[in-house]
């Protein structure tokens, strides 16, 4: 081929091999999922409802959990409950918390509702099985589905509003009037507080009876929400069958932490003691990289937090635990706050707390040099990046500068909203509402 047709040979030949892994997910799914959903043997899950308004790890507080038994395709039972009430009857279980809850947080002991700290769904999942047998649940488990609000109000577009006694709920202001009736409500309803999470149940079973008759084309629409809350972790699963386990991995619906080659940053915010403040904060997260002589590659990570709220009862000061995972052996050069250095899943994590009062911003700065690895890799003509989302952040946005040394060649995917100024420097900026992978090209 003409040299001018190369480019253009190697974006086909990337297409089909995106494609061909594509389809071989899909298969494997296709092949898996009755397993999943209890043909031929029943399956039971603990379902984690997390409040992404008030963030943690894994997507957010468990406020409600639940218990799922599925045979044959079909739902023969679902409770759910006030994590409260269980771990209220655990008091004895004598636990130590992760430092910084105890730190920042005045929490003695852990108990299920703070059981989903490490940002590495699978551990977390694994956590809450433990904790939630040792707090006395009974049923032999077989994984984990956890879910925010988002995934709920999604289903309630195609299903419709849903009227539960004298409450009527819609998908637009769905976790407003929730919030309000968890919080609030109850109490003018003369619902006493340890079952003012009923409304969950209640929401739950009627969108399980709207399921029951919804046309085949509302099915494809249901797929699609499921598909995409799967992929911006507002849904996750997790299996103890270790080979479904793996099948949820390839499709990218673990919620793990990705091992990768080349460089990599996630940001992990934790609401601590905070209220529902996450709701209205804006967080930007600006990175840039700097290729200095002889290849070494500098990194600029600044975190912005905006609180956005006013005191009241649902936003108040933003306390955050914040952690960046970035690839080991950097070196870190600077740093605008106190940093906990450790390593967790193959990553050099840094551990940060901000506080950042209503209509206030707070930033972190830190500078580090990327590992000798990476340098070696774009000596050679290739940079790679990947940004892992936290599960249940939604409004967050990522922009990326560059300034290499070499022109870059091509950048993938082709489909980046991009401004490339040119002489190796580039520029891209959006929400970051899936993981982001970039590749460079030199």
């Amino acid at each position: 081929l003409p040299s001018a047709a190369a480019p253009i040979q190697a974006e086909m030949l990337h297409s089909i091999q995106t494609l061909r892994s594509a389809l071989d997910r899909i298969i494997q799914i296709v092949e898996q999922a009755p397993a999943f959903i209890g043909y031929g043997d029943e399956k039971t899950y603990l379902l984690l409802f997390q409040n992404n308004a008030e963030v943690r790890a894994t997507g957010g507080f468990i406020g409600t959990y639940g218990i799922v038994t599925i045979r044959n395709g079909e739902i023969i039972r679902m409770e759910t409950d006030n994590v409260y009430n269980l771990d209220d009857h655990a008091k004895s279980l004598n636990v130590s918390p992760p430092p910084p809850l105890k730190k920042y947080g005045n929490i003695s002991k852990w108990y299920l509702r703070d059981s989903n700290w490490s940002p590495d769904f699978s551990e977390s999942a694994k956590q809450a099985i433990w904790f939630y047998h040792a707090e006395g649940g009974t049923e032999a488990l077989d994984g984990v589905i956890a879910l925010t609000p988002d995934v709920i109000s999604s289903l309630m577009r195609i299903v419709g509003d849903i009227s539960i006694e004298d409450l009527n709920f819609n998908p637009d202001q769905f976790y407003d009037q929730l919030q309000y009736q968890v919080e609030k409500g109850y109490e003018s309803r003369g619902i006493a507080k340890g079952e003012r999470k009923d409304v969950i149940r209640l929401i739950a079973d009627e969108l399980l009876k709207r399921f029951s008759t919804l046309k085949m084309t509302e099915w494809a629409q249901i797929d699609g929400v499921v598909r995409a809350r799967l992929a911006e972790k507002s849904l996750m699963i997790y299996s103890s069958d270790p080979e479904l386990q793996r099948i949820i991995r390839s499709a990218g619906w673990s919620g793990e932490i990705q091992g990768v080659q080349g460089d990599f940053i996630m940001v992990v915010d934790s609401n601590i003691v905070s209220l529902k403040t996450d709701a209205v904060m804006d967080k930007r997260i600006s990175y840039t990289i700097t290729e200095h002589d002889k290849h070494e590659m500098r990194a600029r990570l600044e975190l912005s937090y905006q609180n956005n709220g006013r005191y009241s009862w649902t936003s108040t000061t933003y306390r955050n635990y914040l952690r960046v995972l970035i690839p080991d052996g950097s070196t870190i050069l600077s740093s605008s706050e106190p940093l906990e250095i450790s390593s967790e899943h193959g990553k050099l994590l840094l551990g940060s707390f901000l506080s950042v009062d209503p209509q206030k911003r707070a930033t972190l700065v830190i500078e580090y040099r990327l590992p000798h690895i990476i340098e070696e890799q774009i000596e050679k003509g290739l940079y790679t990046l990947f940004v892992q989302k936290q599960s249940g952040v939604m409004a967050q946005f990522f922009s990326l500068s560059t300034y290499f040394r070499n022109p870059i060649q091509n950048v993938e995917p082709l489909t980046l909203s991009t401004s490339d100024l040119g002489n190796g420097r580039f520029e891209h900026s959006s929400l970051l509402q899936t993981d982001k992978r970039i590749d460079f090209h030199f």
